[in-house]
């Protein structure tokens, strides 16, 4: 193994000298960002074994906050939300390229990989321009559309027959021309809308996956698992955050909508975790983003089994789909109509059954060539208005909004 510092080299600069690869990945938080390519592909189809633990493990209580420190021989991996029917996509990185929280830039891993890392983003390429959007993104149905869904779900909650479906809304748009215009989204994306779980997956013959997501699916140090759903969102109000963090503290809709999906979570982890040791541990997390306040709760366990059956058993996460959750995903496909595909999946990274980082895939675009598509929805129970679920809606649309019409 190797380390290399690499000076004066960002994470935007490295993109531009990798551009053209065929395969990439990339992962940026609140405390680093890690960039992995191939030029030949060469995805694998399973999770390997890990041989030992990632050293500098986090704090506990930040573990499901943001993506931890990947090691060199760890996986990046990006699963659709039909998964395991459609396969993921796995990306096995024997060296990695890694910038912590003060933009220090270094390649670790293999020596050989490593070296051809280091090479290739020291080769001078001219940066991306910021990708931009012909016209503001279109919704697949409008507004009267959502709340004749919704009115469909509260019949359905009337009946016994679900008490939440999260409901999203595809969006789509049109890029201006440019090269790799997939990249210059996710940067785009990412200046405007920083978020503690980004990511970008590029691979042949499929869509580049584009994500700003703030939400944990699971993230593991050891025996230890932790989940981070999120339930209950508010535009953020310039010079009105304390006012709009504390209503949605006190709301009751998205209390007892927070409620329900943690209950969903802890069944899912009970069944792969030690008995007893599945608990709350905080009941009332509030997450900030740059245009939007999130509530949400963090679960935490110790596992009995492998990571990767603890993601089999979890999957897809409770907080986009419902509850009960089989029942909530057949109402999520009669409604919806079209497979989410990377939508709603989950993405990052995973050593093995060692440790690993995975996020929900809210906040997730896919482009292909110039046309892109973003998903955007919300848990819907009894409580719901139909108004509000669609300025709900149009308020996790807004990051990328802003950011690709260059207005934010």
């Amino acid at each position: 193994m190797s380390a290399r510092i690499i000076p004066q080299v960002d994470l935007a600069t490295a993109l531009a000298r990798v551009a053209d690869a065929p395969v990439i990945a990339c992962l940026v938080g609140s405390a680093g960002a890690t960039l992995v390519w191939q030029d030949e592909p060469n995805l694998l189809s399973e999770i390997p074994a890990a041989s030992s633990a990632p050293t500098g493990q986090e704090n506990d209580a930040q573990l499901g906050l943001t993506w931890g420190t990947v090691p060199a021989g760890a996986t990046l991996v990006q699963y659709d939300y039909e998964w395991p029917a459609r396969a993921a996509i796995v990306l096995p990185a024997p060296a990695v390229v890694r910038w912590n929280a003060q933009g220090r830039c270094e390649v670790v891993g293999e020596t050989t990989a490593a070296a051809a890392l280091s090479e290739r983003i020291a080769t001078p390429a001219a940066l991306l321009s910021p990708a931009r959007l012909q016209s503001p993104l279109r919704s697949v149905w409008d507004e009267a559309g959502h709340q004749q869904r919704i009115a469909r779900i509260h019949a359905w909650i009337a009946a016994g027959d679900c008490y939440q479906v999260n409901l999203a809304v595809p969006f789509h748009g049109r890029l201006a021309p440019q090269a790799h215009a997939d990249i210059a989204t996710f940067l785009t994306v990412l200046q405007a809308s920083p978020a503690p779980y980004a990511g970008f997956f590029r691979v042949p013959g499929r869509a580049s996956v584009i994500s700003a997501s703030p939400e944990c699916f699971l993230a593991s140090r050891g025996e230890q698992l932790v989940s981070v759903p999120i339930k209950g969102t508010r535009a953020r109000i310039p010079g009105s955050e304390q006012k709009v963090r504390a209503e949605l503290l006190a709301a009751g809709k998205d209390a007892a909508e927070l409620a329900m999906i943690v209950d969903l979570v802890r069944n899912d982890l009970g069944r792969v975790a030690r008995a007893g040791s599945v608990r709350v541990a905080d009941p009332a997390l509030l997450l900030d983003l740059s245009y939007v306040h999130h509530r949400a709760a963090r679960i935490v366990a110790h596992r009995d089994q492998p990571f990767t059956a603890c993601v089999r058993a979890a999957f897809p996460a409770g907080s986009i789909t419902g509850a009960p959750k089989i029942r909530a995903m057949q109402i999520i496909a009669e409604l919806e109509g079209a497979p989410r595909g990377p939508a709603y999946g989950g993405f990052g990274w995973q050593h093995g059954d060692a440790a690993g980082d995975l996020a929900v895939a809210i906040r997730t675009a896919t482009v292909a060539g110039q046309d892109l598509c973003l998903h955007a929805g919300g848990g819907i129970v009894w409580d719901s208005d139909p108004a509000a679920e669609w300025q709900e809606v149009l308020a996790k649309t807004a990051g990328f909004s802003r950011a690709l019409l260059g207005t934010a």
